[in-house]
């Protein structure tokens, strides 16, 4: 039977293959870890940015939150080593499995560190992080579902064992082991994650030098150009503190943009092209993917063929021929919304279905969505058949709903005249049965004498006892219930 964990130990690798690690795209938005060096005392990471949802075409708000055990703290950079070189080391597999036996002394050797008692317990105090470090996050992409989803929680790790050999040898030995836990192993299964070149994300010194990498790594995928707003980018992404000011964000991001330069990560810049004022207190930053970035291609992320995560958007450009790059970079323009450009789409497709000549779509796509291209009276977008489709519904519940209040409030008015009815007549009978026959007679006679002439001829063959119409019966007690309620009312 199929299983997640191993049934045996298996063969252990010899080397860890550190050009083939993973990095899960969600969390490559934030940094995993916190920027101090020593984070014993730091239990909570707070992370909040807006993105427009490639979905609904509408902004929203993205918050996440790292939370640790207070005994061992939150994760740090060098904790991050060791969880993106375990990840790295259980893909290696022949099957990914979410228990993955290993021997500290040779991760320790794989991470380029000595062999010492201190590095020992660095591994140690890691993992015990790992396992007690869960992420809530509000706008996470669910590439299975293609959806974004608030309040999700993941853990990282979900049980260890760290084997302490000293002293041991042979069958005495054992072998440490780790376990992922469902959620972080199905989110490393999926389809939403990227390689990344773990040989130059441990030669990086600076915890935001290393988080940057993995952050721009995911925007180079789509172009080779990146602009973020500087605030946004450094407070927001990159995780420094809220109460910088911009020129402070400037100097903290410096020292880590030098090392992605030194490396030719990214484009050499000096501050006047890093850095580009639009306003009084507001900049950009602006980064060019260097020619040592080189963006690792497998299954789950192909530059030349859309992926399964691509945006819906994306994918509806490339069917018609647009280009992929081209495409992604569209789609990340905020000048663009969705709609317009699927407005466009739709203007293409009604086009061709109308018989209209068009030796190039995706060159007419680009120049009707460039241009903003006024569509002919006729045409009617999905967006415009929807909204007057959803107009129309509207009314009717509009309309449906005066006629439920219209009709409830003649129920209402007639089951309270009913009741009304049901009181007077109740009370009328109560005070019939109280007069003696003599009373009751001269009642009658009263009731006859005031009603009008038709009425007591109408009522005579009831008095009579002859064979009546029935309905002299019925002008009879009206007769006498009208009299009664003038006594008693």
């Amino acid at each position: 039977m199929e299983t997640d964990e191993p049934t045996t130990v298996p063969t252990l690798p010899d080397s860890i293959k550190l050009t083939n690690g993973r990095d899960e795209m969600n969390l490559a938005e934030f940094p995993l870890f916190a920027l101090q060096r020593r984070a014993n005392d730091v239990t909570e990471l707070k992370y909040e940015t807006t993105f427009r949802d490639k979905i609904t075409g509408k902004r929203r708000v993205r918050r996440v939150t790292f939370q640790g055990n207070p005994e061992y703290g939150l994760p740090t950079a060098e904790d991050a080593d060791i969880l993106f070189a375990l990840t790295a080391y259980a893909k290696q597999f022949p099957e990914f499995k979410r228990k993955n036996y290993f021997d500290v002394p040779f991760l320790i050797e794989e991470l380029g560190w000595t062999k010492s008692g201190s590095n020992y317990q660095r591994v140690r105090l890691a993992i015990q992080r790992w396992d007690h470090t869960s992420v809530v996050y509000d706008g996470w992409w669910d590439a299975v579902q293609r959806k974004y989803l608030d309040d999700v929680t993941l853990w990282f790790f979900d049980g260890h064992y760290i084997a302490d050999n000293r002293g041991k040898t042979g069958d005495a030995r054992t072998h440490s082991w780790f376990r992922f836990s469902d959620d972080f192993y199905t989110a490393l299964s999926g389809d939403y994650i990227r390689k990344i070149d773990l040989e130059i994300f441990f030669k990086l010194k600076t915890p935001i030098a290393k988080h940057m990498y993995r952050f721009l790594g995911k925007r180079f995928y789509h172009a080779d150009h990146q602009t973020f707003d500087l605030e946004k980018f450094g407070k927001g992404h990159m995780g420094l503190s809220g109460e910088y000011p911009v020129s402070h964000l400037k100097r903290k991001l410096k020292r880590s943009i030098g090392e992605l330069e030194a490396l030719n990560l990214i484009a050499t810049a000096n501050d006047a092209d890093r850095f580009i004022k639009r306003g009084k207190g507001q900049y950009e930053i602006v980064f060019d993917r260097g020619r040592d970035y080189v963006l690792p291609k497998d299954a789950n992320q192909d530059s030349q063929q859309p992926g399964l995560f691509e945006p819906p958007i994306v994918m509806r450009l490339t069917e018609h021929g647009y280009d992929l790059a081209a495409a992604r970079k569209l789609s990340e323009d905020d000048n663009f919304s969705d709609e317009m450009i699927e407005e466009k789409i739709e203007l293409l497709e009604w086009s061709l279905s109308q018989g209209k000549d068009i030796a190039d779509p995706a060159s007419w796509l680009c120049k009707a969505i460039m241009q903003d291209y006024t569509p002919p009276k006729q045409f009617k977008s999905k967006a415009a058949r929807d909204a007057e489709a959803k107009r129309i519904a509207a009314k009717q519940k509009q309309l449906a709903a005066q006629r439920a209040k219209i009709e409830a409030a003649a129920k209402k008015k007639a089951e309270q005249e009913a009741a009304e009815k049901a009181s007077q007549n109740a009370r009328i009978d109560a005070y019939l049965a109280s007069l003696s026959a003599g009373e009751r007679e001269r009642l009658e006679d009263e009731a006859l004498a005031g009603a009008g002439s038709f009425a007591r001829k109408r009522v005579g063959p009831y008095l009579r006892n002859e064979d009546p119409d029935p309905a002299a019966k019925v002008w009879y007690d009206s007769i006498i219930h009208n009299h009664v309620i003038s006594i008693i009312e």
